[in-house]
């Protein structure tokens, strides 16, 4: 894998359960639980870094800027 950061999703399905896994998960994992007909689903999401800019208007005190991952 490359330099991008990625999100670890892992979910309970069931006999029957539909999912959604998108075609740009790496890694993706079916391990079998303890209940009959039970699995947990486990990939890794790509995701990227949006950057918040503050108001024209407001004040910049050239602190550190909040990111967010989506």
């Amino acid at each position: 894998m490359s330099d991008r950061n990625y999100r670890i999703v892992s979910e309970v399905r069931s006999n029957g359960d539909l999912l959604d896994v998108p075609t740009d998960a790496h890694d993706v994992t079916i391990e079998p639980l303890n209940r009959p007909g039970v699995v947990r689903v486990t990939y890794l999401k790509p995701v990227r870094e949006i950057a918040i800019t503050a108001d024209e208007d407001a004040s910049d005190d050239g602190g550190d800027r909040p990111a967010y991952l989506a």
